[in-house]
């Protein structure tokens, strides 16, 4: 849809379906927080039964669980840009995503908080990808000029 209604040129319906796209993103990011927080005991018990396991993991998924806050929007305006034919910008997103920022968060944050900075890795990662896709979304949808997609 993002694809056609750019190669259609239908400005009003792109930005409507940005905005449509996000405002979803956002509710379901914040569901999937609450519930993978306060069904974390649940879910670890599936997997295991031994209690030290169960502790660090239940410790370790509610700390993880954050991650789900920002990766929506991640995932989102890499898709986006896929389908707007900015398959640079997506790749960028993409791969401080997946490599730079988690391999940087996994050799730094337990060096200072021990193994919840290890389960903190990914939550990191992913909202130091929030600043970067927030920064380009600045450029190309509310910036003026010919790059913004929304005015071309």
């Amino acid at each position: 849809m993002i694809g056609f209604q750019y190669g259609a040129e239908n400005r009003k319906e792109l930005k409507n379906i940005y905005h449509i796209s996000f405002r979803f993103t956002a509710i379901v990011s914040a569901f999937m927080t609450a519930a993978a927080i306060f069904l974390s005991t649940g879910i670890v018990t599936i997997f295991t039964d031994d209690p030290k396991t169960y502790e660090l993991a239940v410790t370790g998924f509610r700390l993880f669980a954050i991650n789900f806050l920002f990766c929506g929007f991640n995932i989102l305006s890499s898709g986006f840009f896929t389908a707007l034919s900015n398959g640079r910008v997506s790749a960028i997103i993409s791969f401080a995503r997946t490599l730079v920022f988690t391999t940087i968060s996994l050799l730094i944050l337990p060096q200072f908080l021990g193994i919840n900075g290890a389960w903190l890795a990914v939550p990191m990662a992913e909202f130091l990808t929030l600043l970067l896709s927030i920064g380009m979304h600045r450029k190309y949808f509310f910036r003026e000029g010919r790059q913004n997609y929304f005015l071309k």
